[in-house]
C-alpha cells in the first residue's frame, strides 16, 4: 500500500510565513525605489523647465507667466491650473497623483512637488533670478513646504540653508 504524498497543514504554514517575511521585506524596498525613480524624474523636468525659464527671461527680461509661453512642453502631464491657483503659482502640470510641475509667474522659480508618497510637498526648486538670502540662482535646490519631512535630509543628505516662513530649502551636495 502506497503512503499519501501531500503536503501537512504545518508544512503549508511555514511556507506562506516564509512568503509574507519576503514580501515585508521587499515590499519597502520596491516603495524606496518608485520613490528614487519619481525624484530623478521630478528632478530632470525641473532643469528643463528652469532652462526654458532662462531662456524666455534672457529673451523677454521677465519671467514666462504660462508654460505656452515656453519652448518645452510635457505632453505625458496633464494642465493643472486649479492646482497652480490653490499654490499661488502661474501655471502647472501635474503626473496623475504622482507629482506637479509648476511655474510661478512673478519670478523665474520653476519647481516640482510631490503629492502623498510619504513626503508630501516635498521636491525640487531652481530659482532664476529671484534669490533669497542664502538662495543662489541658478542652483537646485530640494525644498520642503508645510512641514519637514525629511526626504531632503534622507535621500540627498541636503544642509538647510533658509527658511521661508514654512517653507524650508536645502542645499543639495
Amino acid at each position: 500500500m502506497k503512503g499519501n504524498r501531500a503536503f501537512t497543514l504545518i508544512e503549508l504554514l511555514v511556507v506562506v510565513l516564509i512568503i509574507g517575511i519576503l514580501a515585508a521585506v521587499a515590499l519597502p524596498q520596491y516603495q524606496k525605489a518608485v520613490l528614487k525613480a519619481r525624484l530623478s524624474e521630478m528632478q530632470t523636468l525641473v532643469k528643463s523647465l528652469a532652462d526654458a525659464q532662462e531662456s524666455y527671461y534672457l529673451a523677454h527680461g521677465e519671467p514666462a507667466t504660462s508654460f505656452d509661453d515656453l519652448d518645452i512642453s510635457f505632453d505625458s502631464m496633464t494642465r493643472a491650473t486649479d492646482i497652480a491657483a490653490s499654490f499661488g503659482m502661474a501655471d502647472a502640470y501635474t503626473k496623475g497623483d504622482q507629482f506637479g510641475l509648476f511655474i510661478n509667474g512673478w519670478s523665474d522659480l520653476s519647481g516640482a512637488i510631490l503629492f502623498g508618497s510619504g513626503y508630501p510637498y516635498s521636491g525640487f526648486i531652481k530659482w532664476g533670478h529671484y534669490p533669497g538670502t542664502n538662495i543662489k540662482p541658478g542652483k537646485l535646490y530640494c525644498a520642503e513646504f508645510f512641514s519637514q519631512t525629511g526626504l531632503c535630509e534622507k535621500f540627498y543628505n541636503a544642509t538647510l540653508v533658509e527658511t521661508r516662513g514654512t517653507e524650508y530649502y536645502y542645499e543639495m551636495p
